[in-house]
């Protein structure tokens, strides 16, 4: 039976994109026990919580960088596509409905012959 310290630095590896093959070599342990660990819903798991660590970890810079190229960019495409991206994800997204209030038009043929 693999020490548990074995899955999680092998939960570890996969979440910093490291290959199946290179964690095998590491941690001494082929890649079909890797492929058995992987099935486990604990490693699932614990797989997810890295990833979303790594997220995590990434917002305040994903974040800055939106700031930086919606005021920096030299291109006004990339300007305006990361100033409205910034605005979407701060919950300033525009309404997809456009509502139309308009009353019925008459046509009315006053023309007489």
């Amino acid at each position: 039976m693999a020490k548990e310290s074995e899955k999680q630095r092998c939960v570890n590896m996969l979440a910093d994109g490291i290959s199946q093959k290179q964690i095998s070599k590491t941690l001494g342990v082929s890649e079909q026990t890797i492929c058995k660990w992987k099935k486990s819903p604990e490693f699932i798991d614990e797989y997810k919580l890295a990833l979303w660590g790594k997220i995590r970890n990434a917002v305040p810079g994903a974040i800055s960088t939106l700031i930086f190229l919606s005021t920096k960019a030299k291109n006004e495409a990339t300007r305006l596509s990361a100033a409205k991206d910034l605005l979407d994800r701060l919950g300033f997204k525009p309404d997809e409905n456009i509502k139309v209030n308009m009353e019925p038009v008459v046509i009315v043929n006053d023309l007489q012959e």
